[in-house]
C-alpha cells in the first residue's frame, strides 16, 4: 500500500518550523532585557556593599553573614520552588507558569533592593542621601519578601496575561509595596514579622484588582467554561509539593528579621 503524495506548487514558500519563535516574542525578550540592564546600571550607580558585612560583634565572632544568611536561603527556596510549584494548579498554564514564576522572582528581587532603598530614604531620616544604597543580608530577605508579594499577585494573573505584563505590574506594585511598607515601619511603627499586612494582604488585593481591571468577570466565566482554568490531579499534586516547601520553611519566613 503506497502513501500518499503531497503536491506542492513551483514557487510555493516552505512551511514556517513549528518551533520557530514569533516576531512579537523578540519584541517580548528584547523589553525584559532592556529592564535588565536598566537595573544592572543602576545597581553600578547607586547601590555598594554595606560595611555590616563585616565582624558585628568582636568578642564572639558575630557575622551577619553567617547569622542572616541561612534565613535568607531558606526563604529563597520557598520563593523560587515553593512558589514556582504552587503555580501549575492551572493545568494550561502549569509549564509556563514555574517559567514565568522564576523570571518575575528574579526581576523583582533586584528591583525591591532598589525601591526600598529609595523610598527608605524619602521616609526615614538615618539614612543620607549623599550614600549609596548599603546592600545588607538582610535586604536579599526584604527583597524575596517583595518578589514574594507579586508573585502572590500572579497567581491572580495567571492564564490572563504573558511574561511581559507580568513584569510591568511587578515593576509598578512594587514601587506602591515599598511606599506602604515604609509608611507602616517609619510613619506608623507597625511591626509586621511575619508579613501578613505588606505581603500577603497586599499582594492578594493588588492581584484582585489587576485581575478584574485586566480581564472582566464575564471573560472570565467564558474561559472557565471552556475549561480552560481548570485543574487536574497531575497539576494538583504539583501545587501541594510547593505548598509542602512553603509550609515547611514557613518559620524562617517568620523568623528571619524578628
Amino acid at each position: 500500500m503506497t502513501e500518499p503524495t503531497i503536491e506542492v506548487e513551483a514557487g510555493a514558500a516552505p512551511e514556517a518550523h513549528e518551533h520557530e519563535v514569533p516576531p512579537r516574542n523578540w519584541v517580548a525578550v528584547a523589553i525584559m532585557g532592556l529592564f535588565q540592564v536598566l537595573v544592572l546600571m543602576m545597581f553600578g550607580f547607586f547601590v555598594a556593599y554595606s560595611d555590616d558585612l563585616a565582624v558585628v560583634n568582636e568578642t564572639q565572632k558575630d557575622f551577619e553573614l553567617s547569622r542572616l544568611y541561612p534565613f535568607f536561603q531558606d526563604v529563597h527556596v520557598m520563593v523560587f520552588i515553593g512558589f514556582g510549584f504552587l503555580m501549575t494548579f492551572l493545568h494550561r498554564y502549569s509549564m509556563s507558569s514555574v517559567g514565568f514564576n522564576l523570571f518575575i522572582a528574579a526581576q523583582m528581587l533586584q528591583w525591591t533592593m532598589l525601591s526600598n532603598g529609595f523610598w527608605h530614604r524619602v521616609f526615614s531620616e538615618k539614612y543620607s542621601w549623599h550614600e549609596p544604597i548599603r546592600l545588607t543580608v538582610a535586604d536579599l530577605v526584604t527583597a524575596d519578601f517583595g518578589a514574594a508579594t507579586v508573585l502572590i499577585s500572579m497567581g491572580a494573573m495567571l492564564g490572563k496575561c504573558g511574561p511581559v505584563q507580568l513584569m510591568l505590574m511587578g515593576m509598578f506594585e512594587i514601587l506602591v509595596y515599598s511606599i506602604n511598607e515604609s509608611i507602616g515601619v517609619y510613619e506608623y511603627q507597625a511591626v509586621d514579622m511575619g508579613g501578613s499586612m505588606y505581603v500577603h494582604m497586599f499582594g492578594a488585593f493588588f492581584g484582585v484588582a489587576c485581575s478584574s481591571m485586566y480581564m472582566p468577570a464575564s471573560r472570565v466565566a467564558e474561559l472557565d467554561a471552556k475549561k480552560k482554568l481548570g485543574a487536574t490531579r497531575t497539576t494538583d499534586t504539583f501545587a501541594m509539593i510547593g505548598t509542602l516547601f512553603l509550609w515547611m520553611f514557613w518559620p524562617s519566613f517568620n523568623g528571619a528579621l524578628a
